[in-house]
């Protein structure tokens, strides 16, 4: 419908005679057409869509983010080149990764800092992480993350009100290393079931949590084998490259 459409479905009513009552049903319909444009204008920026994907406004963005109203709009609108620092700030504050903000193309999918497809649990998981600090961060990270199982284990269970942001941030790190590891090791090795998920709630069984925590060491010591084989193939490499550099320099002081 366009906004010849929209002023001739006023056609049907009557119009008021009065001059007051007259500006207001003009005032009505400029509204109704400013909207109707905003809505359908097409996208100009990737911030744009990673907010409305998210389905919060442009001023809950600008105080996650740590910056003025004005300020998303200008760059939504294209007005206002997005900054480095700010793009920084927005991708430390949603999990979007930065690059996919500052390269601004419309047509690839919204990823998150490590590459992979972004989704609402991302943004969640990213604000729980904010609001508990940066050490169980570096606790939880992807790499080590199965090898704290044991403490994310006894969190669960506890399920306390306090710590059930720790605890849903906790399992959300781990899955993500433990589904890596289950489609490297699980299925081949028997470790665990093709299907099988490590997606933790506080309300899934007892049964189910420990076959899940015996499921994800196991997945973590098969990773684990994996690297210290390639650390240990590593060196042996080193070691054979400096033998052959040393070689020549035995030779000719034995001559």
């Amino acid at each position: 419908m366009g906004v010849r459409d929209l002023f001739f479905s006023f056609h049907y009513r009557q119009l008021p005679t009065d001059i007051a009552k007259t500006e207001e049903v003009c005032v009505s319909l400029l509204c109704i057409c400013y909207l109707f444009h905003m809505r359908h204008s097409p996208m100009r920026h990737n911030l744009a869509r990673l907010r409305l994907f998210l389905g919060i406004g442009q001023k809950e963005l600008a105080d996650v983010a740590g910056c003025s109203h004005d300020t998303i709009r200008s760059v939504e609108l294209d007005r206002l080149k997005l900054s480095e620092g700010l793009a920084r700030k927005i991708s430390a504050a949603t999990g979007a990764h930065f690059r996919w903000l500052i390269q601004n193309d419309l047509n690839t999918p919204i990823i998150e800092t490590r590459g992979y497809r972004y989704t609402k649990s991302t943004y969640e998981a990213t604000q729980a992480a904010k609001q508990m600090g940066d050490a169980w961060m570096e606790i939880l990270g992807p790499d080590y993350a199965a090898s704290f199982y044991g403490q994310i284990r006894a969190i669960i269970s506890s399920a306390a009100k306090p710590k059930r942001d720790v605890a849903e941030v906790a399992v959300w790190k781990i899955a993500k290393f433990l589904e890596h590891c289950r489609r490297e090791f699980g299925h081949d090795n028997r470790l665990i079931a093709e299907t099988e998920q490590f997606g933790l709630r506080a309300d899934d069984s007892p049964y189910l949590k420990h076959r899940q925590v015996e499921a994800g060491v196991a997945l973590f010591r098969a990773y684990d084998r994996k690297r210290r084989h390639e650390i240990r193939k590593q060196l042996a490499a080193l070691k054979g490259a400096k033998g052959s550099k040393q070689a020549p320099t035995r030779s000719k002081r034995s001559r």
